[in-house]
């Protein structure tokens, strides 16, 4: 079965040399690499011509093709130019500034043979600083979309495939049926949720999206294309008002049942240090539902600041020696990293305190002490 790899390209050379190096040391025979350089100069062609030449000497069934672009088109045109291209049965995206692991394309194309009714699969990326969780699906709020398990352990990982509303094209594996059923992406998106847009309409002909937790690769998250922070906005704006009516909010009945069996119904106080009032609020009542008694709920002033950390120190004597176990509402588990102090006298006595939070995580408190944490980015 052949395949196609298509690389939107808005790169650094020293980035795409070691993306480009791990992509020829991984790819399966039968394959043909589509880079697209979206106006990223000469120094990527030259490392495309270099590198790729020695592979396709000693490898016949590996076709490379490089795609010109004289200035940067995004992400959406890109992605289309390269699938005018494409002449594989898979079609493969993947992201400029990955590191890919051995195995990856042979893992997603198993997906897709062993599941035809799915159609699409996405691979989970890691962060290359930490080897915590960058993606592995995406979570649904009333108003936002969040990065499923972001920032955790890869041991939390299911160890089967499993069902995400959505995933994001930076390592991503579809079947030519699903492109020939919804067609292009939407390029009045620039350089964002033009991949969620394509696979809504996808969703919309009866297709699924499958996370494969094995082929992990690390994402650098390295210079994406021009304007792509100042279109983020009007890019989501567009993406809601079409369809925001076809995204039920992803539940929280994993987190319930996992936080009860953690706390076995010992009276609990809930914190709210989420600035995301809205999911949270639905979250503290999903929380609170199992429990008719023996749960309380308490509102901190602290300052929540854009992905800062949120430091505890001035709640201390409200909370330090409450006798129940403390659970926080948070965006995400990071964001409580650095309180040693808080620490130090909340757990003299090894009191079982958690943090829930919206990415999907429940992480007890006492692991954040004296560790490097994996991840540490919120979003």
């Amino acid at each position: 079965m052949r395949s196609s790899i298509i690389v939107p390209t808005f790169q650094s050379v020293p980035v795409f040399t070691a993306f480009f190096g791990s992509l020829l040391d991984t790819v399966e025979d039968d394959t043909q690499i589509i880079i697209v350089n979206d106006g990223s100069g000469a120094g990527i062609d030259k490392v495309v011509s270099t590198l790729g030449a020695a592979t396709t000497r000693t490898r016949a069934s590996i076709e490379i093709t490089v795609i010109r672009h004289d200035r940067p088109w995004g992400c959406g045109q890109s992605l289309n130019d390269g699938l005018q291209r494409a002449t594989g049965d898979v079609i493969f995206f993947a992201d400029s500034d990955l590191i890919l692991l051995p195995g990856w394309q042979t893992s997603l194309r198993t997906v897709l043979k062993t599941n035809p009714d799915a159609g699409m699969t996405a691979g989970v990326l890691l962060y290359p600083n930490t080897g915590g969780i960058q993606h592995a699906g995406i979570r649904i709020g009333h108003s936002t979309l969040r990065h499923q398990l972001l920032n955790n352990h890869p041991s939390v990982l299911p160890s089967d495939v499993f069902e995400t509303p959505l995933a994001a094209f930076a390592l991503f594996g579809l079947t030519r049926r699903v492109l020939e059923s919804v067609g292009n992406l939407d390029e009045s998106y620039f350089n964002g949720y033009e991949d969620f847009d394509f696979q809504m309409r996808a969703r919309q002909a009866g297709y699924r999206i499958l996370m494969d937790p094995h082929p992990h690769a690390y994402h650098w998250e390295r210079r994406s294309g021009p304007l792509r922070d100042a279109n983020r906005k009007a890019n989501l704006a567009q993406f809601w008002s079409r369809w925001s009516q076809s995204l039920p909010p992803t539940g929280f009945d994993n987190l319930v049942d996992d936080v009860c069996q953690r706390t076995r119904n010992k009276p609990v106080t809930l914190i709210y240090v989420a600035q995301s009032r809205y999911d949270a609020t639905d979250l503290v009542a999903e929380l609170t539902r199992p429990r008719e008694t023996n749960i309380s709920v308490f509102h901190p002033q602290l300052p929540l600041g854009d992905d800062e950390e949120i430091s505890l120190t001035s709640v201390t004597a409200e909370l330090a020696d409450d006798p129940n176990i403390l659970v926080f509402v948070a965006d995400n588990f990071c964001r409580l990293l650095g309180n040693a102090f808080w620490h130090e006298r909340r757990h003299t006595d090894k009191r079982n305190d958690l943090i829930v939070d919206l990415a999907g995580n429940v992480v007890p408190m006492k692991d954040l002490v004296g560790h490097d944490w994996p991840g540490h980015r919120d979003r």
